[in-house]
Formats: structure tokens, C-alpha cells, sequence
């Protein structure tokens, strides 16, 4: 597989991308452990830790990161993850996993023996679309694969696949899907991507917000670090009306998790590094090695001053 052409929304792909997971009552799901994958499998390398994370594990270092998918590292060949640029392997543990803050303090609690001196926050506006999921499934009883509807039957996601392609065409007419075409594209861009109103779920934002403050009140140094999206990277010559919606959106979310925290946790905010399309997959919302790398690239001399 091209490694241009990796999305694992495409539901062949991201089948394959189920098949590596495991459920877990605590969070979710974890990756099976100690996975070495070669890049025939998903398009790209990938090995998970002995935790059935990502990234290191030294789980009496003196710091943490936190953070969905893009802190995991996903979608990139084994040395090429931002973590790999800037991370040293003693003295870090990364608790990157696309679940909720509950899931992610249930992690804390079960694998870090730390000395609680640094959290960092790879903050995306994924995040509460995340707890949402996972209250739905805490509240159904079930494992996360029937709770999510996660179905990894070759059948089920053919069709996915034919239904998608069969939308496709009417979601480009409607806006729903556009296409900017610049180096390393075209690029296709959800102009909803995770975006979810601000006013209407507000008791959700302040039940994980307490959640996420208590997790982060642990650590002597705490520092939030806001990761841009591809669709806040659309120029505005293509950019419509229900993009520019989504991306005040994303700010509703963000301002309001950076006052809310600031009032329960001593906190540093930082905005990450310039990005720009090209420092994305194509299709896939995440970064490419270029973006990896640009971004791992800022991190670690910020790592460095703190050690």
C-alpha cells in the first residue's frame, strides 16, 4: 500500500486497524502488547509496548503525556512518530490513546509508579467527542466493539466501503466533503470533522472537565499544548460556510477547556508549530512523517528545558 494512500477511515483499512486491539474494562481498548508489525500490514510500521501503548514506557520516569490518536502516533513507520523525535525513552511515559479523560486517568492509576513532575496535554478538539463514545459505552454494559459498533467482518466493511463511495459524490455537492488541492494532494477535508455543539453539551463538558482537572492537579507542572486540525489548514478561498461553523467550534471547545482548567490547575499553554496541508495524509486526518517530524521537531527542545 502507497503511503500516501493510508486512511484508516477507509473501512478495509481501518479493519485492519480493529484487528490489532483488545478490549479493556478500564479504557476502552489497548493495542495488543508488544506488537511488531511490518508496513505490508497497515501501509506503515507499527509496535506497541508492553502496556499495549505507544512510545515510552518508563513508568517511574518523571513525566507523562496525554492526549488521543495523534499523541499515540499513528499512521507512520516506526521512527518516524513525533515521540521518536522527541521523547528520550528513560524518564517518559506515553499514555496517547484515542479514549476519554476517564479512560486515560484509569491508566494513570494502573501503569504509572512516577514521581508525578510533568504532564503534557497534546490538546485536539477530538477530545470530547471521545468522552462522549466512551460514556456511551460505559454505559451500555457491553465491551467497547458492540458499544461502538466496531465490526471487523470482511462482509460488513465491503459494504461500508461501496456505501461510502456510493455518498461520496453527494457529500462533495453539498459541502459536506471538499477537496483542496495543493502539494502532496488533493487533500479531502470533513467539514464536520469532530465537531459537536458547545450549548448543547454542556453538563458532558463539565463532568469530564472535572475529570481531566483532577488527573492533571497530580502532576507538579502541567503544560497544554494545542495541536491544530486539517480543516482549520483550508484556505479561505475554499473554505465554506459549515467549515468556518466547525472551526469556531473547535475555538468554543478549546477556550473553554483552557479557562476552565486554568481555574483548577496550574497550567502552561502553548500553541504547536505552524502546520500546513502537506504535513498531513491525504485523506487520513493525521499527520504524514513531514508532520511528525516538523512537530516532534518543536517538542523537544521544550522536553529538553524541563529536564
Amino acid at each position: 500500500m502507497p503511503r500516501t494512500s493510508v486512511n484508516l477511515l477507509d473501512p478495509l483499512q481501518g479493519r485492519r486497524w480493529l484487528q490489532l486491539l483488545t478490549p479493556d474494562p478500564d479504557c476502552g481498548f489497548r493495542l495488543k502488547p508488544n506488537l511488531n508489525l511490518p508496513a505490508r500490514f497497515l501501509g506503515f510500521s507499527l509496535n506497541s509496548n508492553r502496556f499495549g501503548l505507544r512510545g515510552p514506557c518508563d513508568d517511574r520516569g518523571q513525566g507523562v503525556v496525554f492526549g488521543t490518536s495523534f499523541a499515540m502516533g499513528i499512521a507512520v513507520n516506526n521512527g518516524e512518530n513525533w515521540w521518536d523525535l522527541a521523547l528520550p525513552t528513560s524518564g517518559w511515559m506515553n499514555l496517547g490513546l484515542a479514549v476519554g479523560f476517564r479512560e486515560w486517568e484509569n491508566l494513570l492509576g494502573r501503569y504509572y509508579r512516577g514521581s508525578f513532575d510533568r504532564a503534557w496535554l497534546l490538546y485536539h478538539p477530538n477530545f470530547w467527542v471521545h468522552c462522549r463514545m466512551y460514556e456511551r459505552w460505559r454505559q451500555s454494559g457491553t465491551d467497547v466493539f458492540r458499544a461502538l459498533r466496531w465490526r471487523r467482518s470482511l462482509p460488513w466493511c465491503v459494504y461500508l466501503k461501496f456505501r461510502r463511495a456510493y455518498r461520496r459524490p453527494k457529500q462533495l455537492q453539498s459541502g459536506r466533503l471538499i477537496e483542496v488541492h495543493s502539494d502532496g494532494g488533493p487533500f479531502e477535508i470533513d467539514t464536520e470533522y469532530v465537531g459537536m455543539d458547545f450549548d448543547k453539551q454542556s453538563e458532558l463538558f463539565e463532568r469530564n472537565l472535572e475529570i481531566l482537572s483532577r488527573m492533571l492537579s497530580r502532576f507538579r507542572q502541567v503544560t497544554m499544548v494545542r495541536l491544530r486540525v486539517k480543516p482549520e489548514l483550508v484556505p479561505d478561498n475554499v473554505a465554506n460556510q459549515r467549515l468556518r461553523r466547525t472551526c469556531s467550534v473547535y475555538d468554543q471547545w478549546y477556550e473553554a477547556t483552557r479557562s476552565g482548567l486554568h481555574q483548577r490547575v496550574s497550567l502552561d499553554i502553548l500553541e504547536g508549530p505552524p502546520m500546513k496541508l502537506p504535513d498531513y495524509l491525504p485523506c487520513d486526518a493525521h499527520w504524514n512523517a513531514r508532520g511528525n517530524q516538523c512537530f516532534g521537531e518543536w517538542m523537544r527542545p521544550k522536553i529538553s528545558t524541563q529536564s
